[in-house]
Protein backbone atom coordinates (compact mmCIF):
# COMPACT_ATOMS: atom_id res chain seq x y z
CA UNK A 1 0.00 0.00 0.00
CA UNK A 2 1.24 3.34 -0.76
CA UNK A 3 2.05 5.53 2.21
CA UNK A 4 1.16 8.71 4.30
CA UNK A 5 2.85 11.07 6.46
CA UNK A 6 2.05 12.48 9.53
CA UNK A 7 2.32 16.61 10.06
CA UNK A 8 1.58 17.61 14.02
CA UNK A 9 0.65 21.56 14.22
CA UNK A 10 1.14 22.23 17.75
CA UNK A 11 0.90 25.37 18.90
CA UNK A 12 1.84 27.39 21.94
CA UNK A 13 -1.39 26.19 23.96
CA UNK A 14 -2.46 22.50 22.85
CA UNK A 15 -5.93 21.57 23.62
CA UNK A 16 -7.78 17.88 23.22
CA UNK A 17 -10.76 16.41 20.87
CA UNK A 18 -13.36 18.30 19.61
CA UNK A 19 -17.33 17.27 18.73
CA UNK A 20 -18.00 16.79 15.42
CA UNK A 21 -21.66 17.91 14.56
CA UNK A 22 -24.79 19.44 14.62
CA UNK A 23 -28.34 20.42 14.29
CA UNK A 24 -30.64 22.68 11.47
CA UNK A 25 -33.61 24.07 12.11
CA UNK A 26 -36.43 24.32 9.97
CA UNK A 27 -36.75 27.92 7.88
CA UNK A 28 -39.28 29.01 10.52
CA UNK A 29 -36.87 28.58 13.11
CA UNK A 30 -36.62 30.18 16.82
CA UNK A 31 -33.71 32.33 17.60
CA UNK A 32 -30.33 30.10 18.65
CA UNK A 33 -27.70 30.27 20.51
CA UNK A 34 -24.56 31.48 18.13
CA UNK A 35 -21.00 30.75 18.92
CA UNK A 36 -17.89 33.10 17.49
CA UNK A 37 -14.16 33.33 17.89
CA UNK A 38 -14.99 35.84 20.62
CA UNK A 39 -17.15 33.57 22.79
CA UNK A 40 -16.00 33.29 26.48
CA UNK A 41 -18.37 30.50 27.18
CA UNK A 42 -17.21 28.28 29.93
CA UNK A 43 -17.11 24.09 29.69
CA UNK A 44 -20.31 23.65 31.17
CA UNK A 45 -22.16 26.73 29.13
CA UNK A 46 -22.70 24.95 26.30
CA UNK A 47 -22.27 21.26 25.04
CA UNK A 48 -20.08 20.61 21.53
CA UNK A 49 -23.71 19.29 20.41
CA UNK A 50 -24.43 22.94 20.39
CA UNK A 51 -21.26 24.45 19.65
CA UNK A 52 -21.78 22.89 15.92
CA UNK A 53 -24.97 23.65 15.19
CA UNK A 54 -24.64 26.57 12.94
CA UNK A 55 -22.68 24.49 10.45
CA UNK A 56 -26.06 23.45 9.47
CA UNK A 57 -26.88 26.51 8.28
CA UNK A 58 -27.31 27.13 4.26
CA UNK A 59 -26.93 23.28 3.58
CA UNK A 60 -29.37 20.14 3.86
CA UNK A 61 -29.86 18.01 6.26
CA UNK A 62 -30.09 14.63 6.35
CA UNK A 63 -30.51 12.37 10.15
CA UNK A 64 -28.75 8.95 9.03
CA UNK A 65 -30.44 6.02 10.96
CA UNK A 66 -28.45 3.60 9.34
CA UNK A 67 -24.99 2.19 10.97
CA UNK A 68 -22.63 4.08 8.42
CA UNK A 69 -19.95 1.19 6.93
CA UNK A 70 -16.08 2.36 6.40
CA UNK A 71 -14.62 0.32 3.51
CA UNK A 72 -10.85 -0.55 4.41
CA UNK A 73 -9.37 -1.93 1.34
CA UNK A 74 -9.33 -0.98 -2.46
CA UNK A 75 -10.12 -4.44 -3.10
CA UNK A 76 -13.07 -3.82 -0.98
CA UNK A 77 -14.20 -0.68 -2.49
CA UNK A 78 -13.82 -2.37 -6.32
CA UNK A 79 -16.15 -5.25 -5.05
CA UNK A 80 -18.65 -2.91 -3.36
CA UNK A 81 -19.19 -1.10 -6.40
CA UNK A 82 -19.49 -4.10 -8.53
CA UNK A 83 -21.94 -6.02 -5.75
CA UNK A 84 -24.05 -2.61 -6.48
CA UNK A 85 -24.32 -2.65 -10.08
CA UNK A 86 -25.57 -5.94 -9.76
CA UNK A 87 -28.45 -5.77 -7.13
CA UNK A 88 -29.19 -2.46 -8.07
CA UNK A 89 -33.32 -2.46 -9.32
CA UNK A 90 -33.87 0.84 -10.02
CA UNK A 91 -31.37 3.25 -10.66
CA UNK A 92 -27.52 3.47 -10.70
CA UNK A 93 -25.54 6.84 -10.91
CA UNK A 94 -21.89 6.97 -11.00
CA UNK A 95 -20.25 10.50 -10.48
CA UNK A 96 -15.98 10.37 -11.31
CA UNK A 97 -13.37 12.84 -12.48
CA UNK A 98 -13.09 9.20 -15.21
CA UNK A 99 -13.73 5.85 -15.86
CA UNK A 100 -10.39 4.36 -16.70
CA UNK A 101 -10.40 3.26 -20.38
CA UNK A 102 -9.06 -0.08 -18.74
CA UNK A 103 -12.63 -0.75 -17.09
CA UNK A 104 -14.11 -2.98 -19.44
CA UNK A 105 -15.03 -5.41 -16.78
CA UNK A 106 -17.16 -2.78 -15.15
CA UNK A 107 -19.08 -1.45 -18.03
CA UNK A 108 -19.38 -4.94 -18.61
CA UNK A 109 -21.26 -5.34 -15.35
CA UNK A 110 -23.01 -1.95 -16.16
CA UNK A 111 -24.33 -3.58 -19.53
CA UNK A 112 -25.20 -6.83 -18.06
CA UNK A 113 -27.43 -5.27 -15.45
CA UNK A 114 -29.49 -3.26 -17.69
CA UNK A 115 -30.16 -6.54 -19.49
CA UNK A 116 -31.30 -8.46 -17.24
CA UNK A 117 -33.34 -5.48 -15.67
CA UNK A 118 -35.22 -3.39 -18.39
CA UNK A 119 -36.48 -0.79 -15.51
CA UNK A 120 -33.48 0.28 -14.32
CA UNK A 121 -31.77 3.25 -15.50
CA UNK A 122 -27.76 4.42 -15.85
CA UNK A 123 -26.41 7.86 -14.97
CA UNK A 124 -23.03 8.91 -14.88
CA UNK A 125 -21.31 12.00 -14.63
CA UNK A 126 -17.72 12.30 -15.27
CA UNK A 127 -15.42 15.70 -16.34
CA UNK A 128 -15.18 16.65 -20.04
CA UNK A 129 -11.41 17.41 -19.97
CA UNK A 130 -10.70 14.05 -18.31
CA UNK A 131 -13.14 11.93 -20.08
CA UNK A 132 -12.31 12.51 -23.38
CA UNK A 133 -8.59 12.08 -23.01
CA UNK A 134 -7.30 9.36 -24.90
CA UNK A 135 -4.56 6.21 -23.79
CA UNK A 136 -2.12 4.86 -26.02
CA UNK A 137 -4.81 3.10 -27.98
CA UNK A 138 -7.16 5.87 -28.42
CA UNK A 139 -10.03 4.75 -26.37
CA UNK A 140 -11.32 7.14 -23.32
CA UNK A 141 -13.90 6.96 -21.02
CA UNK A 142 -16.53 8.41 -23.00
CA UNK A 143 -15.52 5.77 -25.84
CA UNK A 144 -15.93 3.11 -23.68
CA UNK A 145 -19.33 4.29 -22.51
CA UNK A 146 -20.55 5.32 -25.72
CA UNK A 147 -22.35 1.85 -26.60
CA UNK A 148 -24.18 1.67 -23.72
CA UNK A 149 -26.33 4.90 -24.57
CA UNK A 150 -26.36 3.32 -28.39
CA UNK A 151 -28.26 0.01 -27.23
CA UNK A 152 -30.19 1.14 -24.19
CA UNK A 153 -30.93 4.62 -25.76
CA UNK A 154 -30.72 7.79 -23.56
CA UNK A 155 -34.01 7.52 -22.13
CA UNK A 156 -32.15 4.38 -19.87
CA UNK A 157 -28.48 5.37 -19.30
CA UNK A 158 -27.01 8.69 -19.60
CA UNK A 159 -23.51 9.83 -19.80
CA UNK A 160 -22.62 13.24 -18.72
CA UNK A 161 -19.84 15.34 -19.67
CA UNK A 162 -19.22 18.76 -17.66
CA UNK A 163 -17.04 21.03 -19.24
CA UNK A 164 -15.42 24.07 -17.07
CA UNK A 165 -16.16 27.39 -18.90
CA UNK A 166 -12.94 28.58 -17.86
CA UNK A 167 -11.30 26.84 -20.83
CA UNK A 168 -12.80 28.33 -24.26
CA UNK A 169 -12.11 29.75 -27.90
CA UNK A 170 -8.55 29.92 -29.07
CA UNK A 171 -7.13 28.83 -25.71
CA UNK A 172 -8.96 25.46 -25.70
CA UNK A 173 -7.40 24.82 -29.19
CA UNK A 174 -4.01 25.82 -27.66
CA UNK A 175 -3.54 23.56 -24.45
CA UNK A 176 -2.83 19.79 -25.24
CA UNK A 177 -4.85 17.57 -23.45
CA UNK A 178 -3.83 16.54 -19.55
CA UNK A 179 -2.22 20.12 -19.28
CA UNK A 180 -6.14 21.42 -20.07
CA UNK A 181 -7.28 19.82 -17.02
CA UNK A 182 -5.65 22.67 -15.13
CA UNK A 183 -8.59 24.92 -15.74
CA UNK A 184 -11.18 23.28 -13.78
CA UNK A 185 -12.41 19.78 -13.33
CA UNK A 186 -15.83 18.07 -12.52
CA UNK A 187 -14.55 16.33 -9.08
CA UNK A 188 -17.46 14.35 -7.30
CA UNK A 189 -16.89 11.24 -6.15
CA UNK A 190 -20.40 9.56 -5.15
CA UNK A 191 -21.43 6.18 -6.29
CA UNK A 192 -25.20 5.42 -5.82
CA UNK A 193 -27.12 2.29 -6.23
CA UNK A 194 -31.09 2.73 -5.03
CA UNK A 195 -31.31 3.84 -1.70
CA UNK A 196 -27.17 3.10 -1.28
CA UNK A 197 -24.34 5.97 -1.35
CA UNK A 198 -20.67 5.33 -1.43
CA UNK A 199 -18.47 8.55 -1.01
CA UNK A 200 -15.02 8.33 -1.47
CA UNK A 201 -12.34 10.09 -3.57
CA UNK A 202 -11.20 7.67 -5.47
CA UNK A 203 -12.03 7.58 -9.20
CA UNK A 204 -13.05 4.55 -11.59
CA UNK A 205 -9.69 3.24 -12.52
CA UNK A 206 -7.84 0.10 -12.15
CA UNK A 207 -5.42 1.37 -9.21
CA UNK A 208 -7.72 2.99 -7.30
CA UNK A 209 -9.26 -0.86 -7.26
CA UNK A 210 -5.91 -2.16 -6.67
CA UNK A 211 -3.44 -0.06 -4.53
CA UNK A 212 -4.02 3.41 -4.34
CA UNK A 213 -5.74 3.71 -1.01
CA UNK A 214 -8.83 6.27 -0.45
CA UNK A 215 -11.44 6.92 1.93
CA UNK A 216 -14.62 5.24 1.13
CA UNK A 217 -18.16 5.28 3.66
CA UNK A 218 -20.95 3.53 2.52
CA UNK A 219 -24.55 5.44 3.50
CA UNK A 220 -28.06 3.86 3.23
CA UNK A 221 -30.76 6.23 3.44
CA UNK A 222 -33.57 6.84 0.90
CA UNK A 223 -33.59 10.60 1.22
CA UNK A 224 -29.49 11.25 0.69
CA UNK A 225 -29.35 8.96 -2.04
CA UNK A 226 -32.05 10.72 -3.79
CA UNK A 227 -30.32 14.04 -3.12
CA UNK A 228 -26.73 12.78 -4.83
CA UNK A 229 -29.15 11.04 -8.20
CA UNK A 230 -30.54 15.01 -8.40
CA UNK A 231 -27.38 16.98 -7.93
CA UNK A 232 -25.94 14.94 -10.79
CA UNK A 233 -29.07 15.30 -13.56
CA UNK A 234 -28.66 18.99 -12.57
CA UNK A 235 -25.58 19.18 -13.19
CA UNK A 236 -26.24 16.85 -16.32
CA UNK A 237 -28.19 19.79 -17.46
CA UNK A 238 -25.67 22.07 -18.35
CA UNK A 239 -23.01 19.43 -19.38
CA UNK A 240 -22.05 17.32 -22.72
CA UNK A 241 -24.55 14.56 -23.09
CA UNK A 242 -22.41 11.29 -24.69
CA UNK A 243 -23.71 9.66 -27.69
CA UNK A 244 -22.26 6.85 -29.91
CA UNK A 245 -21.47 8.45 -33.50
CA UNK A 246 -18.43 9.38 -34.65
CA UNK A 247 -16.18 6.89 -36.18
CA UNK A 248 -12.91 8.44 -35.06
CA UNK A 249 -13.65 8.84 -31.61
CA UNK A 250 -16.47 6.66 -31.05
CA UNK A 251 -18.57 9.11 -29.41
CA UNK A 252 -19.95 12.52 -30.01
CA UNK A 253 -21.01 14.98 -27.39
CA UNK A 254 -23.94 17.12 -27.71
CA UNK A 255 -25.32 20.13 -25.31
CA UNK A 256 -28.85 19.98 -24.71
CA UNK A 257 -31.26 22.19 -26.87
CA UNK A 258 -31.00 26.13 -25.28
CA UNK A 259 -28.09 25.31 -23.22
CA UNK A 260 -25.10 27.44 -23.77
CA UNK A 261 -22.16 25.78 -24.74
CA UNK A 262 -18.96 26.69 -22.20
CA UNK A 263 -16.39 26.61 -25.24
CA UNK A 264 -18.32 28.96 -26.96
CA UNK A 265 -20.10 31.34 -24.88
CA UNK A 266 -18.83 30.90 -21.44
CA UNK A 267 -20.68 33.88 -19.59
CA UNK A 268 -23.96 32.86 -21.25
CA UNK A 269 -22.98 29.31 -19.54
CA UNK A 270 -22.04 30.23 -16.20
CA UNK A 271 -25.16 32.69 -15.47
CA UNK A 272 -27.68 29.41 -16.96
CA UNK A 273 -25.76 26.69 -15.13
CA UNK A 274 -25.45 29.36 -11.91
CA UNK A 275 -29.22 29.95 -12.13
CA UNK A 276 -29.94 25.88 -12.37
CA UNK A 277 -27.62 25.13 -9.02
CA UNK A 278 -28.90 27.91 -6.95
CA UNK A 279 -32.24 26.76 -6.82
CA UNK A 280 -31.48 22.86 -6.70
CA UNK A 281 -29.44 24.13 -3.80
CA UNK A 282 -32.40 25.89 -2.82
CA UNK A 283 -34.90 23.37 -2.78
CA UNK A 284 -32.61 20.66 -0.87
CA UNK A 285 -32.03 23.14 1.93
CA UNK A 286 -36.04 24.01 2.80
CA UNK A 287 -36.73 20.06 1.78
CA UNK A 288 -34.06 18.50 4.11
CA UNK A 289 -34.15 21.15 6.91
CA UNK A 290 -34.01 19.36 10.27
CA UNK A 291 -36.11 20.54 13.76
CA UNK A 292 -33.06 21.89 15.99
CA UNK A 293 -34.98 19.89 18.84
CA UNK A 294 -35.89 16.77 17.16
CA UNK A 295 -32.03 16.02 17.05
CA UNK A 296 -30.02 14.28 20.47
CA UNK A 297 -26.91 14.02 20.95
CA UNK A 298 -26.47 10.45 19.45
CA UNK A 299 -27.74 11.14 16.14
CA UNK A 300 -25.56 11.02 13.07
CA UNK A 301 -26.01 13.75 10.22
CA UNK A 302 -24.88 14.03 7.17
CA UNK A 303 -24.49 17.56 5.36
CA UNK A 304 -23.67 17.41 1.69
CA UNK A 305 -21.53 20.86 0.17
CA UNK A 306 -21.07 21.82 -3.04
CA UNK A 307 -18.14 23.82 -4.05
CA UNK A 308 -18.22 24.93 -7.94
CA UNK A 309 -16.31 28.55 -8.00
CA UNK A 310 -15.94 28.58 -11.31
CA UNK A 311 -20.40 29.17 -11.54
CA UNK A 312 -20.44 31.29 -8.30
CA UNK A 313 -21.15 28.30 -6.03
CA UNK A 314 -19.19 28.77 -2.68
CA UNK A 315 -21.58 26.31 -0.38
CA UNK A 316 -18.30 24.30 0.65
CA UNK A 317 -16.14 27.26 1.24
CA UNK A 318 -18.21 29.26 3.87
CA UNK A 319 -19.12 25.71 5.31
CA UNK A 320 -15.39 25.64 6.07
CA UNK A 321 -14.66 28.50 6.66
CA UNK A 322 -17.64 28.43 9.75
CA UNK A 323 -16.30 24.75 10.49
CA UNK A 324 -12.71 26.71 11.55
CA UNK A 325 -14.17 29.58 13.29
CA UNK A 326 -16.21 27.28 15.32
CA UNK A 327 -13.48 25.03 16.53
CA UNK A 328 -11.15 27.81 17.46
CA UNK A 329 -14.17 29.44 19.40
CA UNK A 330 -14.83 25.88 20.95
CA UNK A 331 -10.69 25.63 21.90
CA UNK A 332 -10.55 28.36 23.71
CA UNK A 333 -12.80 26.74 26.26
CA UNK A 334 -11.73 23.73 25.92
CA UNK A 335 -8.99 21.83 25.26
CA UNK A 336 -9.02 20.80 21.41
CA UNK A 337 -7.47 18.39 18.92
CA UNK A 338 -8.83 18.66 15.46
CA UNK A 339 -7.79 15.92 12.72
CA UNK A 340 -8.16 16.32 9.06
CA UNK A 341 -6.92 14.70 6.19
CA UNK A 342 -5.98 15.53 2.46
CA UNK A 343 -4.53 13.22 -0.16
CA UNK A 344 -3.16 16.92 -1.88
CA UNK A 345 -2.10 19.18 0.62
CA UNK A 346 -2.08 22.72 -0.82
CA UNK A 347 -3.97 24.80 1.49
CA UNK A 348 -5.58 28.04 0.37
CA UNK A 349 -3.66 31.13 2.01
CA UNK A 350 -6.94 31.53 4.10
CA UNK A 351 -6.94 27.70 5.41
CA UNK A 352 -3.64 28.00 6.48
CA UNK A 353 -3.69 30.67 8.75
CA UNK A 354 -7.18 29.58 9.97
CA UNK A 355 -5.35 26.47 11.17
CA UNK A 356 -1.76 28.27 12.26
CA UNK A 357 -3.64 30.98 14.11
CA UNK A 358 -6.29 28.29 15.76
CA UNK A 359 -6.10 27.64 19.32
CA UNK A 360 -6.38 23.78 18.70
CA UNK A 361 -4.10 21.48 17.88
CA UNK A 362 -4.38 20.19 14.74
CA UNK A 363 -3.14 16.59 13.06
CA UNK A 364 -2.71 16.54 9.32
CA UNK A 365 -2.67 13.17 7.61
CA UNK A 366 -1.28 13.78 3.83
CA UNK A 367 0.02 11.37 1.14
CA UNK A 368 3.83 10.64 0.34
CA UNK A 369 5.03 11.32 -2.90
CA UNK A 370 5.09 7.44 -3.27
CA UNK A 371 1.11 8.01 -3.19
CA UNK A 372 0.68 10.61 -6.00
CA UNK A 373 -0.44 9.65 -9.36
CA UNK A 374 2.09 11.59 -10.98
CA UNK A 375 5.24 9.52 -8.92
CA UNK A 376 6.25 7.60 -11.96
CA UNK A 377 4.99 10.41 -14.75
CA UNK A 378 7.29 11.57 -17.15
CA UNK A 379 8.46 15.23 -18.05
CA UNK A 380 7.00 18.27 -16.02
CA UNK A 381 4.70 16.15 -14.36
CA UNK A 382 7.41 14.20 -12.63
CA UNK A 383 7.83 16.99 -10.63
CA UNK A 384 4.35 17.45 -9.06
CA UNK A 385 4.87 15.20 -6.04
CA UNK A 386 8.10 17.08 -5.49
CA UNK A 387 6.17 20.61 -5.34
CA UNK A 388 3.57 19.06 -2.72
CA UNK A 389 6.48 18.04 -0.45
CA UNK A 390 7.71 21.32 -0.78
CA UNK A 391 4.41 23.11 0.12
CA UNK A 392 4.07 20.47 2.97
CA UNK A 393 8.01 21.70 4.51
CA UNK A 394 6.75 25.40 3.99
CA UNK A 395 3.61 24.99 6.46
CA UNK A 396 5.38 23.36 8.62
CA UNK A 397 8.11 25.74 9.10
CA UNK A 398 5.00 28.43 9.40
CA UNK A 399 3.85 26.70 12.49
Amino acid sequence: MNGIRRLVLQNVRPRTLCAHYSARAAPQRPKQTRLSAQSNLGPSAMSAHQVFAPLTKGCPVFKISQPITVLREPQQFYKQLIHGIKHAQRHICLSSLYIGSEETELVAELKNALARNTKLQVRVLLDCLRGTRTDSAGMSSAALLAPLVQQFGEERVQVFMYHTPALSGLSKQAWPQRYNETFGLQHIKAYIFDDDVIISGANLSRDYFTNRQDRYMRISDPQFSDYFVRLVSTIGQFSFRVLNGDQATGYKLEMADGVADPTRDPREFVREANELMVQFLHRAEIEHAVEAGSISEHDTLAIPTVQMRQLGITQDESHMREFFELVHAFARNYKSRSLMASAYFNFSDQYKRSVLDSASRWDLLVASPQANGFYTAQGISQYIPDMYSIIEHEFAHMA
